[in-house]
């Protein structure tokens, strides 16, 4: 098993493991025996592949770092299909750029790649993740919401597995055709933002005392994990992340009394650094639409973030000028261009949410830049020769227009409250 050779023979061995391991179970009892299935054949896998723990282990470590959990039949099963996972990531990277046919995929075993994964970080994350936290395990894998949470697992060991796979992903979730960035930004959120106990307090179930050992190891383990998040955030696909962002924070909000205020916090505190650039409104809503803008779904999730906007402290001077700019769009590309019709829209209803829930801001970084070539024209009673083109004087009007003509517009007595012409 130290070498594997091509990349599809460690593919066809992940098809064993995984075929191996996949009870047929039934519906009345589902579970009884799962852990007992896959303790007899786990063992008879790595029997077969001359593959032992201290090899997996001393591999894990040596590569990458990675201190294996120690534990019972589903993580011997969590670790080697992993391990098998980062054998692959290595075989095709070491063809290179050069011989990249070689590291190639079929469909079909990039299928397989992804059931390995889906049920790894599926099975891993069961119990380690707080409730209300990430993904739902019933909308990832039918299979793995049969089986039933291990009882009785402390709180050490959880931190442990929850590091494990942490770790695991920060190398993988970047491997062609396997997606986890959802799961690996949920972990780093936990392990870097969960409130801690201070030494000698216990848990709410009073199953658990905070040690000064056990406390001083998560401080200085929440710095190493800080650091792998702003790594991801500074390198990772900005509407591929914003993507995963919204379907968390979504998950984080019906998660009723189970929602953790600090896990939505850092979801809107990201969310609030892409508006805070330029252009970072746009990158929103790419995220959002997913290339459709015509659907009415989609425009009750903009709306949903025009009154998010409306209501977080942004940096007014950057996102305000952003949808100016998106409400003064060339009419003849709006009728032409559905994406842009959207922005527009999306526009129109954040300046009524900002009217309705922070007018100050809309007067003074929206209205009063809308109105301004009016203002000018009329205070310098300007003719054809002033500072003010035509095109800034015909700009000004089609947002006006926009704004309070339009049918989910904004009221027409604002036209004489807030302007002296």
């Amino acid at each position: 098993m130290e070498d594997q050779g091509s990349a599809s023979t460690i593919v066809a061995s992940i098809k064993k493991l995984l075929d191996s391991v996949e009870l047929q179970t039934s519906h009345d009892n589902p579970t009884d025996d799962f852990d007992t299935c896959l303790e007899k054949r786990i063992t008879s896998f790595c029997s077969k592949e001359n593959l032992t723990t201290d090899i997996v282990d001393k591999y894990l470590q040596d590569k990458y770092a990675i201190t294996s959990v120690l534990g019972n039949s589903r993580w011997k099963f969590i670790t080697v299909a992993l391990y098998l996972l980062l054998k692959l990531k290595e075989k095709i990277e070491s063809f290179g750029k050069e011989d990249v046919k070689q590291g190639l995929l079929s469909v079909n075993e990039e299928k397989e790649v992804k059931r390995c994964a889906e049920i790894c970080v599926s099975l891993g994350l069961m119990g380690a993740l707080l409730p209300g936290i990430g993904i739902p395990v019933e909308k990832r894998s039918r299979y793995i919401s049969l089986v039933k949470s291990e009882l009785n697992v402390d709180v050490v060991e959880n931190y442990n597995r929850l590091c494990f796979i942490t770790k695991v992903l920060s190398q993988l979730f970047t491997t062609h055709c396997i997606n986890h960035l959802g799961d690996y930004v949920t972990c780093l959120f936990q392990l870097c933002y969960t409130p801690l106990l201070k030494p000698g307090a216990s848990n709410k179930q009073k199953t658990f005392t905070m040690s000064e050992e056990f406390y001083g190891r998560l401080v200085v383990e929440r710095q190493q994990f800080k650091k792998l998040l702003e790594q991801l955030l500074a390198s990772v696909n900005q509407t591929d992340l914003l993507k995963q962002i919204m379907i968390l924070f979504g998950y984080a909000v019906q998660s009723g009394p189970k929602r953790h205020v600090w896990f939505t916090n850092a979801c809107t505190s990201i969310l609030n650094n892409t508006l805070n650039k330029p252009n970072g409104i746009e990158t929103v809503l790419k995220a959002m639409c997913d290339e459709d803008f015509t659907s009415p779904l989609v425009w009750r999730k903009l709306d949903i973030v025009a009154r998010i906007i409306a209501t977080m402290n942004t940096a007014y001077d950057v996102t305000c000028p952003q949808i100016v700019q998106m409400l003064q769009y060339n009419e003849d590309l709006i009728v032409s261009n559905d994406q842009l019709k959207l922005y527009n829209q999306f526009s129109i209803a954040t300046c009524k949410h900002f009217h309705q829930l922070n007018p100050v801001v809309f007067h003074t970084h929206i209205y009063n830049h809308v109105i301004a070539p009016l203002e000018q024209m009329e205070s310098k009673n300007q003719t054809t020769e002033g500072n003010t083109s035509s095109l800034s004087l015909t700009s000004s009007l089609l947002m006006l227009d926009r704004l309070f003509s339009h049918v989910d517009g904004l009221p027409r007595e604002l036209l004489t409250k807030y302007t002296n012409l």
